[in-house]
């Protein structure tokens, strides 16, 4: 089975693709839900959290040790200094965070990318190749076979072939989860 490229809204609007986003989701969430509870000893709490569980909330730039500044907005914008293949992200994910991500957004659908490649942790994805598929999206998603899921301190990459430089979004699609309720609520420091 190939990696699904279509736009967030169809899946929406046709039961069949909406049913395959749905199950490699909630299998991805499950699957990241259940390692962290054991590796953290704590229940799962939602996107409120209470005493002894952790959170989840969306997954967030500096999860990937990226770093923002203060008064500085995260952003997933990224510039695209170079044709060929480009590393965008290449961090280890900070302590007390597990990341599940089951694809991508492409929310500019800009021609600029033909194909990524994505390791986390131990997983290595094969390279998707999507050279002539945007163009007929508005908003275009990639939505992985599998889920991965990225632990906390476990390196994650992120290559993208270039094919004319700008800027351009390719924010992950998941869910994160943290251990900390201060990640949750305020943008970690």
């Amino acid at each position: 089975m190939a990696p699904l490229i279509t736009e967030l809204k169809r899946i929406y609007e046709i039961p069949s693709l909406y049913a395959q986003y749905n199950s490699i989701a909630e299998k991805t969430r499950r699957s990241a839900i259940q390692q962290a509870a054991d590796a953290w000893g704590l229940q799962y709490g939602g996107m409120i959290p209470q005493g002894n569980q952790f959170g989840e909330t969306t997954i967030r730039i500096p999860f990937f040790n990226l770093g923002t500044t203060s008064g500085t907005a995260e952003t997933w914008n990224r510039t695209l200094s170079a044709t060929g293949w480009q590393t965008l992200i290449d961090k280890t994910i900070i302590e007390d965070v597990y990341l599940a991500i089951w694809g991508y957004i492409l929310p500019n659908a800009s021609q600029k990318i033909a194909a990524l490649y994505t390791e986390g942790g131990d997983k290595k994805l094969p390279v998707i190749n999507f050279q002539g598929h945007l163009q007929a999206f508005e908003q275009p998603i990639i939505l992985f076979d599998q889920g991965i899921i990225v632990a906390e301190e476990k390196n994650f990459r992120l290559d993208v072939l270039v094919t004319s430089t700008g800027s351009n979004i390719i924010q992950p699609l998941g869910s994160a989860f943290a251990k900390s309720k201060i990640l949750i609520a305020k943008k970690p420091v």
